[in-house]
């Protein structure tokens, strides 16, 4: 069975766990409100009801606001399947003849810093 873990960076090194999401909002996260976070969710597979290996690791950054909230508003979602919308289902080669007009410029991946991922190696 495949599981998932919400985790939050902050940029002091704390790690705390969270709640998955509901309907794009996340829960208040007080001791971190107002910073800059790291968001990381881990995927993994579970045997005998525990962690057994880890699929994939996503990350995301963004701002907390003064209560520990975070909102994923309609300009993050367009953000986030930006590069599928433009590449994705293109045909470049198609797509270049046919349309006389510049590529889209891709959004640059999440990296997390080296700090944050000696951190996350740690858990």
């Amino acid at each position: 069975m495949i599981q998932s873990r919400y985790l939050f960076v902050s940029r002091a090194g704390k790690v705390i766990k969270i709640a998955r999401p509901k309907d794009h909002k996340h829960k208040s996260v007080p001791q971190l409100a107002g910073e800059e976070v790291l968001e990381v969710i881990l995927y993994y597979r579970n045997k005998d009801r525990k962690p057994h290996k880890l699929l994939m690791v996503e990350f995301d950054r963004f701002h907390l606001d003064s209560d520990g909230n975070y909102k994923q508003t309609e300009e993050d979602r367009k953000r986030a399947i930006h590069n599928f919308l433009s590449f994705g289902m293109a045909d470049l080669h198609e797509g270049i003849e046919v349309e006389d007009k510049p590529l889209p410029i891709p959004v640059a991946p999440i990296i997390p810093t080296t700090a944050e991922i000696q951190i996350n190696i740690c858990l």
